[in-house]
């Protein structure tokens, strides 16, 4: 979305919008480089119409709502979660601030889960099945990436 800045957060009128599809697979790193491609595919577009003066402002509704930065604690993957949670809560927190959990009382980082067993990966009972991690770092080690 191409917005004019404002003095408020996000108050500014809207330009012009693009979308692109995401899956449950989607991490924030990939979500940002997904962006990055839109914003250089329809960069020049936008530049033209605004040149040409062919760009209608839409104002924004400010009916939304601040987040609080994200704290450690929220990084945290509990076994209690479903596996829909757990995915989602990895791919928020991939790649920063980083999604954790507490195994045989050390921390170890997960980076990515999927729901087909894989050789070598973590399994990891949740409340309605099991998950693998298939990238993750136990604390004092090397990052582990299997394919």
């Amino acid at each position: 979305t191409y917005i004019e800045m404002g003095e408020e957060m996000d108050a500014g009128a809207m330009y012009m919008k693009a979308s692109r599809p995401i899956d449950e697979n989607t991490t924030t790193g990939q979500g940002f480089e997904i962006v990055s491609q839109l914003a250089a595919e329809t960069v020049i577009d936008f530049l033209n119409k605004l040149k040409d003066g062919k760009l209608e402002p839409e104002e924004q509704h400010n009916d939304f709502t601040l987040s609080p930065k994200i704290s450690k604690a929220e990084c945290l993957i509990e076994k209690s979660f479903s596996t829909e949670e757990a995915i989602r809560r990895v791919n928020a927190f991939n790649p920063f601030p980083g999604a954790y959990m507490s195994i045989d009382g050390k921390r170890v980082k997960i980076f990515k889960l999927v729901r087909e067993p894989k050789k070598g990966a973590l399994n990891i009972e949740f409340k309605d099945g099991k998950l693998y991690a298939v990238r993750f770092q136990h604390e004092g080690k090397k990052k582990v990436i299997l394919q």
